[in-house]
């Protein structure tokens, strides 16, 4: 038998070979980058700074996206100090893309705030690929390019001065967490009512809420999700929106329901699909509203209203009985048509009906999508 005979010239052209087809094949790192996460824990909320949800915020100031950009937040040292520090990044790559991706968008916001649980801690990986693009943010991330994304905003992290950021304000964050976090001390109610209202005993909710200066004075909901068998909230809100008015656990209680509904009516759209364009075309025809609707704004406007129906329920039971009534009066009028006002007699048929009801899903599946129905 002949044999074959390596010289050592040769084997070293095979080595080098080898190595650098492997060097060719492994996944190109990103360098990792971690900032501490702020976080006040008490029984099943955290209020935090999740700082993968604050970067994209920053970002989105930077970018100029209107709902972070177009209002007058000067007197807050936080956002001052922000638009100094980042001043020589707003032409970053990273922040251009976000711009691009917002441009023709007229989905809510909360997808862009949604997005950031996809990004690693270290902001180094990004948990779906152009090919499975997660239905919450579909209408954001269709066709995104996830590795320019990642790689974008990696080096935005790395090469900008967010540490400096955290270095500066995270005792002003950290006092920002105790006062919200105070705030749902003082209206327990509000989670509560969301698990005993939407689920029954048998389910765990827990709810977190990011807190920044950038969202001026709102609550932005994302949907909610749920893993292995607990309901996940995640509320993004700023630190002065309990400050504001007496509206402000109605608000926010408003924003819960919303975060349900958007989930919800995802999934479940074909079952009530006709209702809800019938009612928000004529609606459109009445207002001389001509933008062409899309199924992501017909899910977001109806969102909005059966939120608004259902929280009559929470100011029913929780409200102090000298506003009750101005209170309920207040939300009737801003539902922009009749037939959602009558709604709130089949979202009281619910309440009275637990039994046969146990969670709001089970009445939304075999109640409300039949009554509806027999309504066109």
């Amino acid at each position: 038998m002949k044999k074959t005979i390596l010289t050592l010239p040769l084997l070293a052209v095979i080595l080098s070979t080898l190595l650098s087809f492997v060097s060719c094949s492994k996944k190109a790192e990103l360098p990792p980058v971690t900032f501490k996460t702020l976080e006040v824990k008490k029984d099943n909320i955290t209020v935090c700074v999740d700082p993968r949800t604050e970067v994209l915020l920053i970002a989105s100031r930077l970018a100029e996206i209107s709902f972070f950009a177009n209002h007058d937040m000067d007197g807050d040292d936080y956002i001052t100090g922000i638009d100094k520090i980042m001043e020589k990044q707003k032409d970053h790559e990273f922040v251009k893309l976000l711009k691009s991706m917002t441009k023709n968008y007229k989905g809510g916001i909360y997808q862009l705030l949604t997005l950031s649980k996809y990004i690693s801690e270290d902001f180094t990986e990004i948990n779906f690929t152009k090919k499975t693009v997660p239905a919450e943010i579909e209408a954001l991330c269709k066709n995104l390019d996830t590795k320019k994304f990642i790689t974008l905003l990696n080096d935005f992290v790395n090469a900008s001065n967010l540490s400096r950021v955290w270095l500066l304000y995270e005792s002003y964050m950290k006092a920002n967490l105790f006062d919200v976090s105070d705030f749902y001390d003082k209206y327990p109610k509000v989670t509560r009512w969301i698990s005993e209202y939407f689920f029954d005993a048998s389910t765990k909710q827990i709810f977190k809420v990011h807190v920044s200066p950038i969202m001026n004075y709102y609550h932005i909901l994302t949907p909610y999700s749920t893993y292995d068998g607990v309901n996940n909230f995640f509320i993004c809100q700023s630190p002065g929106l309990n400050k504001v008015n007496n509206f402000s656990d109605i608000n926010l209680a408003i924003t819960m329901c919303g975060s349900f509904y958007i989930t919800y009516l995802r999934e479940h759209y074909k079952s009530f699909k006709n209702y809800i364009e019938k009612m928000m075309n004529d609606w459109a025809v009445k207002n001389n509203y001509t933008e062409k609707f899309q199924d992501f704004n017909y899910i977001g406007y109806a969102t909005d209203w059966i939120s608004y129906v259902t929280i009559i329920n929470y100011i029913e039971k929780f409200s102090p009985e000298d506003s009750k009534e101005l209170y309920i009066s207040s939300i009737e009028s801003s539902l922009p048509m009749e037939e959602l006002i009558i709604l709130k007699d089949v979202f009281k048929y619910y309440d009275e009906n637990r039994a046969n009801y146990p969670t709001m899903e089970s009445f939304l599946n075999n109640y409300l999508a039949d009554y509806l129905s027999k309504l066109n």
